[in-house]
């Protein structure tokens, strides 16, 4: 049962290019559907960016969409209490743990030495993804234009775009890899920033994310594993043909060092053989 402020993801729509992407509800209709404004919660926008028109920000409709109940799933935010430095308060139980906190008074009750107690309690934690520490180590090709380093900033003047002829008839598999930690770090939600048609022809329609819980992922190096996010290869992300900052739910939450956001689909399908973006978060 959803409620008014809720942030909830989509899912088991018809037209498939909404699944995976998050809203706030704004309001319980009469007609047992649900007001909610699309891709708000998650990061709060700062309004129209640097280099960005509001027409070329908000193309295609307004952000308030009319969806029924049973499309929608309820989702949380953990929120960070340390700026930049992690503390204990920030710690979640990894997937099939208990809590920290509950794990660690469990383990007292038991009489487990404390020192002991908290080295159990800190094996079974993880931290979420601190998005001012993650980088853009590589990708399969690129134009140019910019540093890779623009994949991750909000500046609409600067983008990640393929080399050329990588993507023929607007299909292939083009990526930006980006090192999160040392050690896995939580991510719950994907956001991801395109130019709408028509200014945005190279602009990443469809893609998926392959995650890794490596310190280091070579391509020649035969023990690196990826795992490919949505799990079934009949399932992908899909962006709206907007300009806002569009927002996924990864469910379940991914725990990796490094993340790989593989560009499968533009969408020009068909003209332009490159795929793009402007900006791509975690968190």
């Amino acid at each position: 049962m959803v409620s008014e402020g809720d942030l909830v993801s989509f899912a088991g729509l018809e037209n498939s290019s909404f699944n995976h992407h998050v809203g706030r509800v704004q309001k319980l209709l009469s007609n047992g559907r649900v007001a909610v404004e699309l891709h708000a919660g998650v990061w709060e926008e700062e309004g129209v960016r640097k280099g960005a028109t509001r027409k070329r920000m908000l193309k295609a409709g307004d952000k308030v969409i009319s969806l029924k109940r049973e499309n929608l799933r309820k989702v949380w935010i953990h929120q960070n209490t340390g700026k930049g430095k992690e503390t204990d308060a920030d710690a979640l139980s990894t997937f099939g743990s208990l809590p920290p906190k509950v794990l660690l008074r469990i383990l007292r009750l038991h009489s487990v030495f404390d020192q002991i107690a908290h080295v159990i309690v800190e094996f079974l934690s993880i931290v979420a993804v601190n998005p001012d520490q993650i980088e853009a180590t590589r990708c399969s090709s690129t134009s140019h234009h910019f540093p890779l380093s623009e994949a991750l900033t909000p500046d609409t003047e600067t983008w990640w775009i393929s080399g050329s002829h990588r993507m023929v008839g607007g299909l292939g598999e083009e990526f930006v890899e980006v090192f999160l930690s040392e050690i896995p770090k939580r991510v719950s939600f994907f956001g991801l920033r395109i130019p709408p048609l028509p200014v945005g022809p190279l602009s990443v329609r469809r893609f998926h994310l392959l995650v890794s819980t490596e310190r280091r992922c070579d391509d020649k190096q035969a023990e690196c594993e990826w795992m490919r996010i949505p799990v079934s290869h009949e399932s992908s992300f899909e962006t709206l043909d907007r300009g806002d900052l569009q927002v996924f739910v990864l469910n379940p939450p991914v725990e990796a060092t490094r993340v790989r956001v593989v560009c499968t689909e533009n969408a020009a399908r068909g003209i332009h053989e490159c795929v793009g973006f402007f900006e791509a978060r975690f968190r």
